[in-house]
This record gives structure tokens, sequence and C-alpha cells, in this order.
């Protein structure tokens, strides 16, 4: 495993979720995200050392276990300061709060997992929408919302735009056609934010360096037509949230264990949520259930 150059002193390392490198003129490195584990944290300080590249801090850009999965190790190896935004800083220093929002109550035992949760890490400053200074260099924070209700994308002093999962690459639909959401009209105006923007370089975290990111945000809003029409086709009588659950899990024919089932399940909800606020669903109380239709 290696650093990928994209331009001037911003790198990443390939991992299936990437870790941006930075590096400052003192040969200290600024990450954004830090792996899906805290193995992926002790091979991203390896990878470092290599280089002879210190660490001196963490961006997330989301809270997500996959890119803030190695910050615990790093940060008790490195005691570096870690950014995130104002939301994802609850779920990063509460790692209880993912499996639980997913679940709506205390979680599973099969959904407090790496995948779903988080090691504990200390979030020591608080971003927003704008541009801060990191040993006086200027990254700027975009808003990204939608996947997360705080995810954010980082341009560095490179002009490089590091989108985390607003953008999934078309080689991974074609994978697992479905986009994980937690706030749909978030998302639908932080892809018209990403069409006006202009950067020379974009990396998404499950692809990394996508020269054609431009198609695939248009691949992204397919899918989000497919997802809205699979719930819109089955919904022309009343049916429960669970009944539709399940109804875009055999439509896409999605891969299922019990942490995909309730990731899927949360998701699917954030889109009904916004077909009702649309007017484009109703929902009634049938035989003591709520249940939703066209």
């Amino acid at each position: 495993m290696k650093l990928h150059h994209v331009a001037g002193n911003t790198y990443y390392i390939n991992y299936p979720s990437v870790v941006g490198v930075y590096k400052f003129d003192d040969d200290s490195c600024l990450l954004i995200d830090s792996g899906a584990s805290p193995s992926f944290g002790t091979k991203t300080l390896k990878i470092l050392d290599q280089m002879d590249l210190s660490v001196h801090g963490i961006i997330n850009t989301h809270f997500h276990s996959d890119h803030s999965g190695g910050n615990a190790v790093i940060q008790e190896q490195t005691n570096c300061p870690i950014y995130a935004s104002p939301v994802d800083k609850m779920f990063i220093e509460n790692p209880l709060l993912s499996p639980f929002s997913v679940y709506s109550a205390y979680p599973l035992e099969p959904l407090k997992n790496k995948f779903v949760m988080n090691p504990y890490s200390k979030v020591t400053d608080v971003v927003e929408d704008g541009k801060i200074l990191i040993k006086n260099k200027e990254f700027k924070i975009i808003e990204l919302t939608g996947h997360t209700m705080g995810q954010i994308g980082i341009v560095t002093p490179d002009d490089v735009f590091f989108t985390g999962d607003a953008i999934i690459s078309k080689h991974s639909l074609r994978k697992f056609p479905f986009l994980y959401m937690a706030d749909l009209d978030s998302y639908l105006n932080t892809i018209e934010k990403l069409k006006n923007t202009n950067y020379p370089y974009v990396v998404v975290s499950h692809e990394g360096l996508l020269e054609d990111w431009r198609e695939a945000l248009e691949e992204n809003e397919r899918c989000i037509e497919t997802i809205i029409q699979i719930i819109l086709q089955n919904t022309g009588t009343p049916k429960s949230r669970e009944t539709i659950i399940q109804e875009v899990i055999n439509n896409l024919d999605l891969p299922i264990n019990t942490s995909q089932y309730f990731l899927i399940s949360a998701s699917v909800s954030a889109y009904i949520s916004y077909l009702h606020s649309k007017k484009m669903l109703k929902s009634v109380i049938e035989d003591k259930q709520v249940r939703f239709y066209r």
C-alpha cells in the first residue's frame, strides 16, 4: 500500500474507504478520514512512518465507522486533534448512537459491530461550512449533508475536493445499487451544490480520484429515482413501512445480513419521509398499523 499523489501536497491511501493525506512543509500531515477500523489506523501510521510523516490531525467527512474507524488508534498514538461537523461530533464521541439510530432503540448485539459502531475518539475541533486554517494552510469545508446529517467535504490548498460519501461511483453502484440516506431532501440539495462546483480533482471515498464524477453523480440521481419509483409503485394501496422496505430489498436484490437490513431500513425510512413531506405519499392508520399510500 502506498500514497497516491493527486496534486501538490495532496495524496490519498486507496483503502476500501480512502484516507486523504495533506503533507505540510514540516513533514507532518492532515488525514482526511482514518479508514474503516483500528487495523486500518495502524496500517496508516506504518505507511506514514515509512514516508517519514507524522500525523498532525484528522478531519472526518462524517461519523460512519468506515470513515472514522481508525480515529481512536491514531489519536491514542499521536495525541492528534480531530475535526468534525457539530452533528457528527456527537456520533463520533458517542459510538452507541450509530446503531441506536438505525435500530430506534438500544441496539441488538449483532448491530454493535465495527461496521456500524465506531470506536470512541475525541473530537477536539468543530468545523462548519467555510474556510479554516490548519498550520497556516487554508482548507475549505463544504456542507454535504444527506448521507448523514452532518457530512462535510474538504478542499485542500491544492484544490483537491474530498467528497466523502456524497458521490458514490458507478462501479460501486453496479455492485450495490442503493444509496444509504439520512435526509433525502438535504442530499438532493447537496447534488445541486456539487453540480455547481468546478474543482480540478475530486476524490470519492470508495473509489479514489474520479475523473467521471459528474457522470457518477447522474448515476446517483438515477439510483434515487429508481428507489422512489419502487416505493410509489408498491403503495397503490396502504402498506406498512416494513412491507415497503422489503419491496425495495426484493426489487433491487440487495444482499442482507442483520446490519445491512437495519441500515437499509433506516435509509428507506428517509425516502418515505421525503415523499411524505412532498405530498407524494400519505399516511393512515389501518389495523393498528401506520401505513403509507399514494
